[in-house]
């Protein structure tokens, strides 16, 4: 990792989206310019495969998330809000942001796909469990 890149945005060999923030600016104007970029990013990767629900883990390392600007939770309410993301674990996530978040997602109407933690394995594991649950859905779907 560059030391001056903020974030990644990849594909993982198990099919999740894994977001990752490694340091965020003190300024919300740059944050905004990087949410931008995130979402360019993701979308892309969802509109390559068009027809796949994907997983998505967004892991946080201590202390980079701040307060987000309006337009930044528009940005991140986009990415969630998306169909063809299936599940979303926030790793990483202190107790004063998550209360925040929560509320959000649960305005959005979209809880049931989102879960906190902050243990990497379990979060993994959730969003493999979620991933065969996703797949089981659209078989029974499609055969019926």
């Amino acid at each position: 990792m560059n030391s001056q890149t903020p974030y990644t945005v990849e594909l993982s060999e198990d099919g999740y989206i894994h977001l990752h923030y490694f340091k965020v600016d003190n300024s919300k104007l740059e944050n905004v310019a990087m949410s931008k970029n995130i979402m360019k990013e993701i979308f892309a990767l969802l509109d390559e495969n068009k027809e796949v629900h994907f997983q998505l883990l967004v892991e946080y390392e201590k202390n980079v998330l701040e307060e987000m600007a309006a337009e930044t939770k528009e940005i991140y309410t986009k990415i969630a809000s998306n169909k063809q993301i299936s599940s979303i674990a926030l790793l990483g996530i202190e107790e004063v942001h998550k209360q925040q978040i929560e509320l959000l997602f649960e305005m959005l109407k979209i809880t049931k796909k989102i879960t906190f933690f902050q243990n990497k394995k379990e979060a993994l594991l959730w969003l493999k469990v979620r991933k065969k649950k996703c797949e089981h859905k659209l078989l029974t779907q499609f055969h019926t």
